[in-house]
This record gives structure tokens, C-alpha cells and sequence, in this order.
């Protein structure tokens, strides 16, 4: 009966948490630039539209201080600076939200875009790192490192050297990740551990694999109960 309780309280927390989510459109287009922009809002935890919100508005300004430059470009380069963003909600479930976001900025007159993820990952509405997940002390980076590792040599990656040093155990190369129902899925941006024509690469590392490692009150909060 507690089990099931338990199931109905976490049911609802995801319907209330997700059910007014909107996606929000910006779309602006000058002589200059382009914008088109995604991103969600009316999460039930204001803390997450705020953080969102917050990335977003950081983002655009920068970018429109740049497109309002001059350049020195002759006048057959008629491309624009562009900017893109969206988004995908990777994980909800018991306490836990994730959010991943997918940045591309064009600068005129370049061979391709410049790409980037950033991700955002809340329990109960507040905003957590990587390390906050763990136990003090513990090797949990090289743990996910030699894992992910492992997935990324079975790609055929062209480089072990850059592979290798893409994918050592540091928080800076672990900066961007979600929750999943298995675990945790790591994502290695353009350039990380390969050349820019492969994009970003992801990985899943199973929750076995560090389950020893976590701190309690976090694994109840994102995968509940005997999860």
C-alpha cells in the first residue's frame, strides 16, 4: 500500500509540475541577423522559468551586441549572423527535471555554425551540479570516466589522443549531463572528443555503476523508492 502511495504522490508531482509547460517562441529577422529561439516556461517550481529565463536573455543580448557590429567583409558574403536555440526535456520523474539545450550561432561568412549544449538538471526546483550528487570523497568522476570511455571507443573515433584527453576525469569535461531512467547520460560537445563533423556524442552510464556513490537523499529524489 505504501508502494503505491508512493507512486500515485510522484504521478502527481509530474502532471503539476509539467502541466502548464508552454513552449515559448522568439523569432526575429534584420537585414543583419537571425533569431529563432525555443525554450520552456511555466514550470510549477518558478526557480526553473527563472534559470531558464535567465540563460536565454544572457544569450540573445550577447548576441545582438555582436550583430550590431561592423565587419570587413566584402559585399558578396551576404549570409547572416544567426542565432538558434532549443530545447529537449530529457528527464521528469519524482522530484527531478531535466532540460538539455541545443545552441547554434552562425557567424557571417564562416564555413559552419558554432554548436554547443548546455544542460539544467533541478530537484525540487533547485538547480544541482554534478558533484552535489555525490559522496565527499568518492572517485565518481573516474568511474564515469572510464565508463563513457568505454562507449566512446566502441565509435570508432579517429583520434585516441583527443578522445583520451576529451574524456579524462575532470568536472570540465563532465559539465554536461542529464538524468535518465537508467541513469545518468553524458554529452560531449563538438570538438570534445572528436572532430567537429561528428557533432556532440552521449553517453549512458548505469546508475550500477555508481549507485555506491550517491548520496541517498539524491537517488530517492530522482529515481524514488527500490529504483
Amino acid at each position: 500500500m505504501k508502494r503505491f502511495l508512493l507512486w500515485v504522490c510522484c504521478f502527481c508531482f509530474a502532471l503539476t509540475a509539467s502541466a502548464s509547460v508552454e513552449k515559448v517562441n522568439i523569432k526575429k529577422e534584420t537585414k543583419n541577423y537571425e533569431v529563432e529561439i525555443y525554450y520552456p516556461k511555466g514550470f510549477k517550481n518558478k526557480a526553473i522559468n527563472n534559470t531558464v529565463k535567465q540563460m536565454v536573455d544572457t544569450r540573445l543580448n550577447n548576441f545582438l551586441k555582436y550583430a550590431s557590429l561592423k565587419d570587413n567583409l566584402p559585399p558578396e558574403v551576404t549570409s547572416k549572423n544567426s542565432l538558434y536555440i532549443d530545447y529537449k526535456q530529457k528527464y521528469q520523474k519524482n522530484d527531478a527535471v531535466s532540460l538539455l539545450f541545443d545552441i547554434s550561432i552562425y557567424d557571417r561568412g564562416a564555413a559552419h555554425p558554432r554548436n554547443s549544449n548546455i544542460s539544467f538538471n533541478f530537484i525540487k526546483g533547485k538547480s544541482i551540479n554534478l558533484k552535489d550528487m555525490f559522496l565527499a570523497d568518492s572517485n565518481f568522476l573516474e568511474i564515469l570516466a572510464n565508463e563513457s570511455r568505454a562507449q566512446l571507443e566502441k565509435m570508432d573515433l579517429p583520434d585516441s589522443d583527443w578522445l583520451k584527453k576529451g574524456s579524462a576525469p575532470t568536472l570540465d569535461n563532465y559539465r554536461i549531463w542529464y538524468f535518465t531512467e537508467k541513469g545518468l547520460a553524458i554529452v560531449f560537445g563538438n570538438y570534445q572528443v572528436a572532430p567537429y563533423s561528428y557533432g556532440s556524442l552521449t553517453v549512458e552510464v548505469p546508475k550500477i555503476k555508481f549507485e555506491k556513490m550517491i548520496k541517498p537523499e539524491i537517488a530517492q529524489a530522482v529515481w524514488g523508492a527500490n529504483e
